[in-house]
């Protein structure tokens, strides 16, 4: 999409009720049938939402010029082949940033 079809389309700074359904259906809309795909918007916010909650994922995500900063629901427990449960250090930040969260809106 161009700079200033773009800008039809406001991009969420904060938690989005729908995962992003309904901005990709307005970017498909406004496209003019220049971005297409096949499966439907739904499919492509969950697989956007599995790309970005992998670890360091964020290090390559960038929309006109902007970082795109990780996106983490809830961090990714991993099973070792000792079959032990282990967390990544990166997916901590995801636990301090919610107890920080929680704090400053109480």
């Amino acid at each position: 999409l161009r700079t200033e079809e773009m800008t039809k389309v406001d991009a969420a700074t904060c938690y989005v009720e729908d995962d992003g359904v309904e901005t990709i259906e307005k970017m498909l809309k406004l496209s003019n049938n220049r971005l297409r795909m096949y499966g439907t918007a739904r499919e492509l916010a969950e697989n956007v939402k599995i790309y970005r909650n992998v670890s360091g994922s964020h290090q390559f995500s960038e929309m006109h010029g902007y970082r795109l900063y990780p996106y983490h629901t809830t961090p990714n427990v991993y099973l070792s082949l000792k079959n032990k449960e282990y967390i990544w250090k990166i997916d901590v930040f995801v636990i301090l940033q919610n107890i920080a969260e929680n704090a400053l809106y109480r």
